[in-house]
């Protein structure tokens, strides 16, 4: 479980007890719209098909001086790299993460839909 500071760029809101959002300081606005694409990709696939993998929902982006900030749903579990850490030399475990993320990434490439006006940058 996170604490209220577990990550020096993010915290959780409203507190640990009462999970709801991730706000995180994004390195640009390009990160957020990322997520966003991502996010939108990801529910375009069918359920069953996309079986557990998830993409937080970006609910706010907030641009501040030269900071961003992206307040997102918080997903309840741990994180691809607690899970790589807590995996040890567990080798099993790890071709089980590495396989779990091609997967995802699979998904992605298979079912990616490129918007209209980036159509460009593939040719």
């Amino acid at each position: 479980m996170p604490t209220l500071w577990s990550n020096p760029t993010s915290f959780v809101y409203p507190s640990v007890a009462n999970l709801i959002a991730w706000v995180k300081h994004a390195s640009s606005l390009g990160e957020a719209d990322m997520q966003i694409f991502a996010c939108e990709q990801l529910l375009a696939i069918p359920p069953d098909t996309r079986g557990k993998i998830r993409v937080p929902e970006v609910y706010r982006v907030i641009e501040h001086d030269d900071f961003v900030y992206i307040v997102m749903e918080y997903v309840h579990g741990q994180t691809l790299g607690a899970l790589w850490r807590g995996s040890g030399k567990n080798m099993e475990l790890r071709e089980q993460l590495v396989a779990q993320v091609t997967n995802g990434i699979s998904l992605f490439i298979n079912n990616f839909h490129i918007p209209p006006k980036c159509e460009a940058w593939t040719t």
